[in-house]
Protein backbone atom coordinates (compact mmCIF):
# COMPACT_ATOMS: atom_id res chain seq x y z
CA UNK A 1 0.00 0.00 0.00
CA UNK A 2 2.80 2.42 0.95
CA UNK A 3 4.71 1.59 -2.24
CA UNK A 4 1.61 2.37 -4.30
CA UNK A 5 1.24 5.75 -2.55
CA UNK A 6 4.87 6.61 -3.23
CA UNK A 7 4.33 5.77 -6.92
CA UNK A 8 1.49 8.30 -7.32
CA UNK A 9 3.79 11.30 -8.16
CA UNK A 10 5.60 9.28 -10.82
CA UNK A 11 2.28 8.18 -12.36
CA UNK A 12 0.96 11.74 -12.44
CA UNK A 13 4.17 12.93 -14.02
CA UNK A 14 3.93 10.26 -16.73
CA UNK A 15 0.35 11.34 -17.53
CA UNK A 16 0.72 15.13 -17.37
CA UNK A 17 4.30 15.55 -18.64
CA UNK A 18 4.19 13.21 -21.59
CA UNK A 19 6.50 15.19 -23.89
CA UNK A 20 9.07 15.70 -21.17
CA UNK A 21 9.09 11.97 -20.48
CA UNK A 22 9.71 11.32 -24.17
CA UNK A 23 12.63 13.80 -24.23
CA UNK A 24 14.15 12.25 -21.11
CA UNK A 25 13.80 8.82 -22.69
CA UNK A 26 15.53 10.00 -25.90
CA UNK A 27 18.35 11.61 -23.90
CA UNK A 28 18.92 8.53 -21.78
CA UNK A 29 18.96 6.18 -24.75
CA UNK A 30 21.31 8.51 -26.65
CA UNK A 31 23.66 8.58 -23.64
CA UNK A 32 23.72 4.77 -23.34
CA UNK A 33 24.18 4.39 -27.10
CA UNK A 34 27.12 6.84 -27.10
CA UNK A 35 28.76 5.13 -24.13
CA UNK A 36 28.40 1.71 -25.71
CA UNK A 37 29.69 3.00 -29.08
CA UNK A 38 32.75 4.49 -27.35
CA UNK A 39 33.38 1.21 -25.55
CA UNK A 40 33.17 -0.72 -28.81
CA UNK A 41 35.56 1.73 -30.50
CA UNK A 42 38.14 1.20 -27.76
CA UNK A 43 38.08 -2.49 -28.64
CA UNK A 44 39.35 -1.65 -32.12
CA UNK A 45 36.12 -1.43 -34.08
CA UNK A 46 35.52 1.20 -36.70
CA UNK A 47 33.11 4.02 -35.87
CA UNK A 48 30.35 2.59 -38.08
CA UNK A 49 30.79 -0.94 -36.72
CA UNK A 50 30.98 0.31 -33.12
CA UNK A 51 27.72 2.23 -33.59
CA UNK A 52 25.98 -0.77 -35.22
CA UNK A 53 27.07 -3.15 -32.45
CA UNK A 54 25.95 -0.65 -29.80
CA UNK A 55 22.44 -0.54 -31.29
CA UNK A 56 22.33 -4.34 -31.34
CA UNK A 57 23.48 -4.65 -27.72
CA UNK A 58 20.72 -2.34 -26.44
CA UNK A 59 18.17 -4.39 -28.47
CA UNK A 60 17.30 -1.55 -30.83
CA UNK A 61 16.49 2.05 -30.02
CA UNK A 62 12.80 2.04 -31.03
CA UNK A 63 12.19 -1.39 -29.47
CA UNK A 64 13.64 -0.16 -26.18
CA UNK A 65 11.43 2.93 -26.33
CA UNK A 66 8.33 0.78 -26.84
CA UNK A 67 9.21 -1.41 -23.85
CA UNK A 68 9.67 1.71 -21.74
CA UNK A 69 6.32 3.12 -22.88
CA UNK A 70 4.57 -0.16 -21.99
CA UNK A 71 5.21 0.39 -18.28
CA UNK A 72 3.74 3.90 -18.30
CA UNK A 73 0.13 4.30 -17.00
CA UNK A 74 -2.86 4.65 -19.34
CA UNK A 75 -1.07 3.04 -22.26
CA UNK A 76 -4.42 1.73 -23.53
CA UNK A 77 -5.83 5.30 -23.69
CA UNK A 78 -2.86 6.55 -25.71
CA UNK A 79 -3.13 3.60 -28.08
CA UNK A 80 -6.86 4.24 -28.51
CA UNK A 81 -6.26 7.92 -29.32
CA UNK A 82 -3.53 6.96 -31.78
CA UNK A 83 -5.91 4.50 -33.48
CA UNK A 84 -8.64 7.15 -33.66
CA UNK A 85 -6.27 9.66 -35.25
CA UNK A 86 -5.11 7.05 -37.74
CA UNK A 87 -8.71 6.21 -38.62
CA UNK A 88 -9.64 9.87 -39.11
CA UNK A 89 -6.67 10.42 -41.38
CA UNK A 90 -7.68 7.41 -43.43
CA UNK A 91 -11.27 8.65 -43.73
CA UNK A 92 -10.05 12.11 -44.73
CA UNK A 93 -7.92 10.65 -47.51
CA UNK A 94 -10.84 8.55 -48.90
CA UNK A 95 -13.98 10.75 -48.92
CA UNK A 96 -16.07 8.27 -50.95
CA UNK A 97 -15.41 5.47 -48.50
CA UNK A 98 -16.09 7.87 -45.62
CA UNK A 99 -19.50 8.85 -47.03
CA UNK A 100 -20.44 5.20 -47.62
CA UNK A 101 -19.37 4.21 -44.07
CA UNK A 102 -21.26 7.09 -42.44
CA UNK A 103 -24.44 6.33 -44.43
CA UNK A 104 -24.21 2.66 -43.50
CA UNK A 105 -23.92 3.48 -39.81
CA UNK A 106 -26.77 6.01 -39.96
CA UNK A 107 -29.08 3.61 -41.79
CA UNK A 108 -28.24 0.77 -39.41
CA UNK A 109 -28.88 2.84 -36.30
CA UNK A 110 -32.09 4.29 -37.74
CA UNK A 111 -33.41 0.87 -38.76
CA UNK A 112 -32.66 -0.63 -35.35
CA UNK A 113 -34.29 2.30 -33.56
CA UNK A 114 -37.40 2.04 -35.73
CA UNK A 115 -37.74 -1.72 -35.27
CA UNK A 116 -37.26 -1.44 -31.51
CA UNK A 117 -39.80 1.40 -31.20
CA UNK A 118 -42.38 -0.77 -32.99
CA UNK A 119 -41.66 -4.06 -31.19
CA UNK A 120 -41.06 -2.63 -27.73
CA UNK A 121 -44.72 -1.91 -26.83
CA UNK A 122 -45.85 -5.14 -28.49
CA UNK A 123 -43.32 -7.67 -27.23
CA UNK A 124 -41.04 -6.23 -24.57
CA UNK A 125 -42.80 -3.49 -22.62
CA UNK A 126 -45.21 -5.01 -20.06
CA UNK A 127 -48.81 -3.92 -19.71
CA UNK A 128 -49.53 -1.32 -16.99
CA UNK A 129 -50.93 -3.97 -14.62
CA UNK A 130 -49.34 -6.08 -11.89
CA UNK A 131 -48.31 -9.53 -13.17
CA UNK A 132 -49.44 -8.83 -16.77
CA UNK A 133 -48.43 -12.35 -17.83
CA UNK A 134 -51.44 -13.66 -15.89
CA UNK A 135 -54.01 -11.60 -17.84
CA UNK A 136 -56.09 -13.77 -20.16
CA UNK A 137 -59.10 -13.44 -22.45
CA UNK A 138 -62.02 -15.74 -21.62
CA UNK A 139 -64.55 -16.66 -24.31
CA UNK A 140 -67.53 -18.96 -24.66
CA UNK A 141 -68.21 -21.19 -27.63
CA UNK A 142 -71.47 -21.28 -29.55
CA UNK A 143 -72.69 -22.65 -32.90
CA UNK A 144 -72.16 -19.19 -34.38
CA UNK A 145 -68.66 -18.50 -33.07
CA UNK A 146 -65.76 -20.08 -31.15
CA UNK A 147 -65.03 -16.77 -29.43
CA UNK A 148 -68.33 -15.65 -27.99
CA UNK A 149 -68.02 -12.89 -25.36
CA UNK A 150 -69.34 -13.32 -21.84
CA UNK A 151 -72.42 -11.48 -20.65
CA UNK A 152 -72.38 -9.16 -17.65
CA UNK A 153 -74.41 -11.72 -15.66
CA UNK A 154 -71.76 -14.37 -16.28
CA UNK A 155 -69.01 -11.94 -15.35
CA UNK A 156 -70.72 -11.09 -12.07
CA UNK A 157 -71.21 -14.77 -11.34
CA UNK A 158 -67.53 -15.51 -11.99
CA UNK A 159 -66.53 -12.57 -9.86
CA UNK A 160 -68.74 -13.76 -7.01
CA UNK A 161 -67.09 -17.18 -7.16
CA UNK A 162 -63.59 -15.77 -7.21
CA UNK A 163 -61.43 -17.62 -4.65
CA UNK A 164 -58.26 -15.61 -4.74
CA UNK A 165 -56.94 -12.56 -2.93
CA UNK A 166 -56.38 -10.82 -6.26
CA UNK A 167 -60.00 -9.69 -6.10
CA UNK A 168 -59.41 -7.76 -2.87
CA UNK A 169 -56.14 -6.39 -4.25
CA UNK A 170 -57.97 -5.16 -7.37
CA UNK A 171 -60.61 -3.39 -5.25
CA UNK A 172 -57.90 -1.67 -3.20
CA UNK A 173 -56.16 -0.62 -6.41
CA UNK A 174 -59.41 0.85 -7.76
CA UNK A 175 -59.57 2.91 -4.57
CA UNK A 176 -56.07 4.28 -5.36
CA UNK A 177 -54.58 2.26 -2.51
CA UNK A 178 -56.27 4.40 0.13
CA UNK A 179 -54.78 3.81 3.61
CA UNK A 180 -58.35 3.98 4.98
CA UNK A 181 -59.15 0.59 3.43
CA UNK A 182 -58.73 -2.39 5.77
CA UNK A 183 -59.37 -6.10 5.45
CA UNK A 184 -61.21 -8.54 7.72
CA UNK A 185 -60.48 -12.26 7.29
CA UNK A 186 -63.11 -14.82 8.28
CA UNK A 187 -61.67 -18.28 8.91
CA UNK A 188 -64.89 -19.96 7.72
CA UNK A 189 -64.97 -17.86 4.55
CA UNK A 190 -61.33 -18.70 3.81
CA UNK A 191 -61.98 -22.42 3.97
CA UNK A 192 -65.22 -22.15 2.01
CA UNK A 193 -63.36 -20.23 -0.71
CA UNK A 194 -60.78 -22.99 -1.06
CA UNK A 195 -57.94 -21.73 1.14
CA UNK A 196 -56.59 -24.65 3.14
CA UNK A 197 -55.63 -23.20 6.50
CA UNK A 198 -56.07 -26.55 8.26
CA UNK A 199 -52.73 -28.02 7.22
CA UNK A 200 -49.52 -26.31 8.27
CA UNK A 201 -48.36 -25.90 4.67
CA UNK A 202 -51.72 -24.53 3.54
CA UNK A 203 -51.80 -22.08 6.46
CA UNK A 204 -48.32 -20.81 5.59
CA UNK A 205 -49.07 -20.53 1.86
CA UNK A 206 -52.41 -18.78 2.43
CA UNK A 207 -51.00 -15.98 4.55
CA UNK A 208 -47.88 -15.70 2.41
CA UNK A 209 -50.11 -15.07 -0.61
CA UNK A 210 -52.18 -12.57 1.37
CA UNK A 211 -49.09 -10.63 2.43
CA UNK A 212 -47.70 -10.59 -1.11
CA UNK A 213 -50.90 -9.37 -2.76
CA UNK A 214 -52.49 -7.20 -0.05
CA UNK A 215 -50.10 -6.84 2.86
CA UNK A 216 -50.49 -7.50 6.57
CA UNK A 217 -50.62 -3.76 7.22
CA UNK A 218 -54.17 -3.76 5.82
CA UNK A 219 -55.33 -6.69 7.96
CA UNK A 220 -57.35 -5.21 10.85
CA UNK A 221 -59.49 -8.00 12.38
CA UNK A 222 -60.29 -11.72 12.23
CA UNK A 223 -63.66 -13.41 12.40
CA UNK A 224 -62.98 -16.67 14.21
CA UNK A 225 -65.53 -19.27 13.11
CA UNK A 226 -65.38 -22.97 12.39
CA UNK A 227 -67.04 -24.28 9.22
CA UNK A 228 -69.81 -26.83 8.80
CA UNK A 229 -68.73 -27.49 5.22
CA UNK A 230 -65.33 -28.71 3.93
CA UNK A 231 -62.65 -26.71 2.17
CA UNK A 232 -63.72 -25.36 -1.21
CA UNK A 233 -67.44 -25.96 -0.64
CA UNK A 234 -68.30 -22.30 -1.35
CA UNK A 235 -70.93 -22.56 1.37
CA UNK A 236 -70.74 -20.14 4.32
CA UNK A 237 -72.04 -22.04 7.35
CA UNK A 238 -70.48 -21.16 10.72
CA UNK A 239 -69.85 -23.77 13.38
CA UNK A 240 -68.64 -23.58 16.97
CA UNK A 241 -64.88 -23.50 17.29
CA UNK A 242 -63.35 -26.96 17.20
CA UNK A 243 -66.60 -28.67 16.19
CA UNK A 244 -66.42 -28.21 12.43
CA UNK A 245 -64.19 -29.02 9.47
CA UNK A 246 -61.40 -26.71 10.67
CA UNK A 247 -60.84 -28.27 14.07
CA UNK A 248 -58.69 -26.64 16.72
CA UNK A 249 -55.29 -26.55 15.02
CA UNK A 250 -55.87 -23.53 12.70
CA UNK A 251 -57.06 -21.44 15.63
CA UNK A 252 -54.07 -22.56 17.70
CA UNK A 253 -51.72 -21.39 14.93
CA UNK A 254 -53.60 -18.13 14.62
CA UNK A 255 -53.37 -17.37 18.33
CA UNK A 256 -49.65 -18.19 18.46
CA UNK A 257 -48.75 -16.33 15.25
CA UNK A 258 -46.68 -13.32 16.30
CA UNK A 259 -47.78 -11.42 13.20
CA UNK A 260 -51.39 -11.31 14.43
CA UNK A 261 -51.02 -10.92 18.20
CA UNK A 262 -52.23 -7.33 18.07
CA UNK A 263 -55.38 -8.12 16.04
CA UNK A 264 -58.81 -8.75 17.61
CA UNK A 265 -60.81 -11.93 16.87
CA UNK A 266 -64.59 -11.69 16.71
CA UNK A 267 -66.81 -14.77 17.09
CA UNK A 268 -69.89 -15.11 14.86
CA UNK A 269 -71.19 -18.52 15.86
CA UNK A 270 -74.70 -19.70 16.68
CA UNK A 271 -76.27 -18.37 19.88
CA UNK A 272 -78.00 -20.40 22.56
CA UNK A 273 -80.62 -17.71 23.10
CA UNK A 274 -81.96 -14.95 20.90
CA UNK A 275 -81.69 -11.29 21.90
CA UNK A 276 -85.16 -9.91 22.43
CA UNK A 277 -84.21 -6.37 23.45
CA UNK A 278 -82.39 -4.43 20.68
CA UNK A 279 -79.88 -2.57 22.88
CA UNK A 280 -79.43 -5.12 25.63
CA UNK A 281 -76.10 -6.83 26.34
CA UNK A 282 -76.31 -10.56 27.05
CA UNK A 283 -73.53 -13.07 27.62
CA UNK A 284 -74.49 -16.16 25.66
CA UNK A 285 -73.36 -19.52 27.02
CA UNK A 286 -72.23 -20.61 23.53
CA UNK A 287 -70.12 -17.46 23.29
CA UNK A 288 -68.56 -18.29 26.64
CA UNK A 289 -67.91 -21.84 25.45
CA UNK A 290 -66.11 -20.61 22.32
CA UNK A 291 -64.14 -18.04 24.30
CA UNK A 292 -63.03 -20.70 26.79
CA UNK A 293 -61.95 -22.89 23.86
CA UNK A 294 -59.85 -20.08 22.37
CA UNK A 295 -58.31 -19.27 25.77
CA UNK A 296 -57.30 -22.91 26.24
CA UNK A 297 -55.50 -22.85 22.89
CA UNK A 298 -53.26 -19.98 24.03
CA UNK A 299 -51.74 -22.05 26.84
Amino acid sequence: MRRWIYAIPARLKAILLRQRIERDLDDELAFHLAMQTRANAREGMSDAEAYRRARIEIDGVEQTKERSRDVLPLRWARDAMRDVRYGLRGLRKSPRFTIAAVLTVVLGVGANATIFSVLNPLLFKPLPYPEPDRIVNVFRTSPQSDRWPHSMANYLDHRARNTVFEHLAAIIELLDGSPLVGVCLDTCHLVASGYDIVSETGYRDTFSTFDRLIGFDRLKVFHGNDSKRPCGSRVDRHEHIGQGCLGLEPFRRLLHDRRFRHLPILIETEKATSVTKPNSIAIDRYDMQNLDTLRSLRL
